[in-house]
């Protein structure tokens, strides 16, 4: 889902992430419901001015198994041209931004030759002029829903009664979270 966009010599667009203080997976940051994460959206200009509209940050995730549910979860406009200025004068410029993901139980980012689920951070330069193609990076997201799980040493204990029915008694340890 990562798409390829032509590369323009004279500009660099990247996203940072900044530390996050949730876990990680093969040292990767991974995210769930409810987390919150920080960057920066970098963008180095090697000649100025350049003539550009708009520079926005879009936060998507896309389900493919029969059929492909693509949803933008956020939007932002980082930068958007005045009527007095629309050319990005200066050779180096970085948008920060923060990003709090819904509580919502998402499915996990997995990625299979039967089921794939992605998340994508992905930052745009659209410019002005229509024969200047549009700029952009993206980075992956690495989710992980955080399930509801018990800890079941003993969860079923059956004794004898004197009764002829039997009797039961279940006894579960208190819930936890496990990513």
């Amino acid at each position: 889902m990562i798409e390829d966009w032509p590369v323009d010599p004279l500009i660099d667009i990247h996203i940072e992430l900044l530390p996050e203080f949730g876990f990680t997976v093969q040292n990767e940051p991974v995210y769930g419901p409810g987390s919150v994460f920080q960057g920066i959206v970098h963008l180095k200009l090697k000649e100025v001015p350049v003539a550009a509209d708009k520079i926005i940050l879009t936060f998507r995730g896309a389900e493919n198994a029969t059929a492909i549910h693509n949803g933008s979860y956020f939007i932002q406009s980082l930068w958007q041209r005045t009527r007095k200025d629309c050319l990005l004068a200066e050779t180096e410029y970085h948008f920060p931004f923060t990003i709090q993901m819904s509580v919502t139980q998402f499915p996990p980012s997995l990625e299979h030759k039967l089921y794939q689920s992605k998340f994508i951070l992905t930052a745009k330069l659209i410019r002005s002029a229509f024969t200047l193609p549009t700029m952009m990076t993206q980075k992956e997201i690495n989710y992980m829903p955080f399930i509801e799980t018990s800890l079941l040493k003993k969860p079923v204990i059956t004794t004898k009664n004197n009764n002829t029915k039997p009797f039961v008694t279940v006894k579960l340890h208190s819930l936890e979270y496990v990513p």
